[in-house]
């Protein structure tokens, strides 16, 4: 039902709520192929787009919790490690391969902190799947895909924190 805000699985609000329709008016737009009709999955899909920014915004996060600052923060200068580029990757996810620009540092010692099931588990959930679809999918118990999506979110939530805010 629009606009109702009362919590759903694991006591959230819905993301439909969250977004609001002004959002999705406009995702909705950018997942109109060219006949009209709507492309959600595959190469250049919108939910391939949303996933991958979803995606690159947490491995930001990290990075800036592996560094001590934000991105762009003026108390990174002289610290002997810094932002360094981003380097392609491709990544499995529910909507398909979507490519990331994983960011680097310049020591060479940054590594993204989810293990790669916590991020697939993320990218599933982040395409709607609830944690008994996810298990299935997967070939795991559906407690065992809770405990890694709990993981997953409360690392993500350091991680965000150590970055101070946002500053995109």
């Amino acid at each position: 039902m629009a606009g109702d805000t009362s919590p759903h699985r694991d006591g959230e609000v819905p993301l439909r709520d969250l977004l609001g329709d002004q959002v999705l008016d406009l995702l909705l737009e950018r997942s109109k192929d060219g006949k009209g009709g709507l492309r959600l999955t595959g190469d250049g899909s919108m939910l391939g787009e949303l996933v991958k920014a979803v995606l690159e915004r947490a491995l930001e996060a990290e990075l800036s919790s592996h560094l001590g600052y934000g991105k762009h923060d003026p108390a990174g200068h002289g610290t002997g490690n810094s932002r360094n580029g981003r380097i392609g990757k491709t990544v499995q996810t529910g909507v398909g391969p979507v490519r990331l620009a994983v960011p680097r540092d310049r020591a060479g010692t940054f590594e993204p902190v989810l293990p790669p099931v916590q991020r697939e588990i993320m990218a599933w959930t982040i395409d709607g799947y609830t944690p008994a679809e996810i298990a299935e999918l997967l070939d795991k118990s559906p407690p065992a895909v809770r405990v890694n999506l709990f993981k997953a979110r409360a690392t993500l939530r350091i991680a965000l924190a150590g970055m101070g805010g946002d500053d995109g």
